[in-house]
C-alpha cells in the first residue's frame, strides 16, 4: 500500500492538470480504452482496465496472489512499462508481472508526466522540483496547470 499511496502523491501534478482538463472539456480522468482507440476493435470491448488521462494506462489487479496480468496495449501508439520502461508496441497484449506492490501501469509514447517528489498529505509543501518523465516515440504535449489550491483566486 505504501508504494501505491507514494505514486498517488508523486502524480498529483498530473492527477490536478486532469482536472483542470476535466472542468475545461469535460472529459473524465479516468477514460474506457474506446475513447482514445475508438478504430481498435478489441480496445471496445475491454473492461477491466483504463486510462488515467490520455496517457496512463492502468490494469488493476483483481486476483488475488497473481504473480502476472495479461494487458493490451491499444492500437496506433507505442507504450512504456512505468516501472521498467520497457517499450511495447501496440496492438497486442502483453503479460505484466504484479506483485502486491505492482500494478500494471504503461506510458503512451509522446507522453510527458509531471512527478512530484513523495509527500506525506496533500497539503505539504514541495521543497524538490517536479520532474517530467518524457516517453520518446512520439510526438508529445502536456499542460500543466497549477494554482494556489486552496482559494478561488484561479477563477480570475
Amino acid at each position: 500500500m505504501k508504494k501505491c499511496a507514494e505514486l498517488r502523491y508523486q502524480l498529483m501534478p498530473y492527477t490536478y492538470s486532469l482536472a483542470w482538463d476535466a472542468r475545461e472539456s469535460g472529459l473524465p480522468l479516468m477514460r474506457a480504452l474506446w475513447l482514445h482507440y475508438p478504430a481498435d476493435v478489441h480496445a471496445r470491448g475491454i473492461g477491466n482496465q483504463f486510462l488515467w488521462g490520455r496517457d496512463l494506462l492502468i490494469a488493476p489487479v483483481f486476483e488475488q496472489g497473481a504473480v502476472a496480468r495479461s494487458v493490451y496495449l491499444p492500437e496506433g501508439d507505442s507504450w512504456y512499462d512505468w516501472w521498467t520502461n520497457a517499450p511495447a508496441p501496440g496492438g497486442q497484449d502483453v503479460k505484466s508481472r504484479t506483485d502486491l506492490a505492482t500494478m500494471p501501469i504503461y506510458a503512451r509514447a509522446g507522453a510527458i508526466i509531471p512527478i512530484d517528489p513523495v509527500r506525506q498529505y496533500t497539503g505539504q509543501a514541495v521543497n524538490e522540483p517536479t520532474t517530467l518523465r518524457i516517453y520518446r516515440g512520439a510526438d508529445g504535449q502536456f499542460m500543466l496547470y497549477d494554482d494556489d489550491g486552496i482559494s478561488q483566486e484561479y477563477l480570475k
